[in-house]
């Protein structure tokens, strides 16, 4: 049985500034993104908008894992995750205002899907879902 899609887990590493806000620079995540997605030649060179319609990429997003080993004395454990999943969101917001894209959901059963889901659970909810990409990762601190 051939399969109808590609997975492509795409690893980004999130870089950060090291002054008091340490924001997140999703410009340069979404290049990094971009340009994986131009080598594979996934976006039209057609400057016809019913074409680029047609041809929407089927994209599905696993919220990214997170690990702190910075050490810190303080447990900011919270404040992490608040910019992971304000991250996670303009991550998939961005992706879907963009008419190449289609965003669809992958369901992993009774929970949802993630870097700790196995891959054969992983495997079938793309399929189902009909995702031509996978977008993964996480991000180190």
């Amino acid at each position: 049985m051939s399969k109808s899609y590609s997975s492509v887990p795409i690893i980004v590493n999130a870089a950060r500034e090291q002054n008091q806000g340490q924001r997140w620079r999703l410009t340069h995540i979404l290049a990094a993104i971009s340009l994986i997605a131009l080598g594979f030649g996934l976006t039209s060179a057609s400057a016809d908008p019913n074409a680029v319609t047609a041809r929407r990429i089927r994209l599905a997003i696993v919220d990214f894992a997170y690990l702190d080993t910075s050490g810190e004395l303080s447990d900011q454990a919270d404040a992490h995750r608040r910019r992971l999943q304000a991250f996670m969101a303009a991550l998939k917001r961005d992706f879907a205002a963009d008419e190449r894209f289609l965003l669809v959901t992958l369901s992993c059963g009774p929970g949802t899907c993630n870097n700790d889901t196995p891959v054969a659970d992983l495997d079938r909810a793309i399929s189902d879902a009909g995702a031509n990409i996978l977008v993964t990762g996480g991000i180190h601190k």
